[in-house]
């Protein structure tokens, strides 16, 4: 069960991974100059939040247990005898998390700019085809 969650966890990941360059590429050929910068300024704020949230934002869901960084934790420590204990340690939790915090928060932007390049380049074969039979 634990393998098919972290299974599906690296699958969200590398999906999140994929939209980001995807929109990226997208982005080169988008007249509006607006939209490009937003979504560079977007991801820009979202790495800057995910490494703020990575190292600083500590919770302790249990009163046996504290977690620091979020949404991929940093470091998991364990109340053994009176002393706080590393339980876990996360090595590449801030690449994760820069990669999760950046595309859900630069979202909107990578969702408006691939639909907008879809039907550019839709619009584009449709009036190719409509060049074709009309002469």
């Amino acid at each position: 069960m634990s393998g098919m969650i972290i299974l599906g966890f690296f699958a969200s990941i590398a999906l999140l991974s994929a939209l980001i360059v995807f929109a990226l590429k997208c982005s080169k050929t988008e007249p509006n100059a607006g939209l490009r910068i937003g979504l560079r300024i977007l991801l820009a704020i979202g790495c800057i939040t995910a490494i703020w949230s990575t190292f600083f934002i500590r919770y302790q869901p249990t009163p046996e247990y504290k977690v620091t960084g979020f949404p991929v934790p940093l470091e998991v420590l364990h109340l053994e005898y009176r002393n706080w204990v590393v339980a876990l340690r996360g090595r590449s939790s801030l690449v994760l998390n820069m990669i999760v915090v950046s595309a859900v928060l630069a979202l909107p932007a990578m969702v408006l700019i691939i639909v907008r390049s879809r039907f550019r380049r839709r619009g584009r074969s449709q009036m190719v085809r409509w060049e074709r039979n009309r002469g």
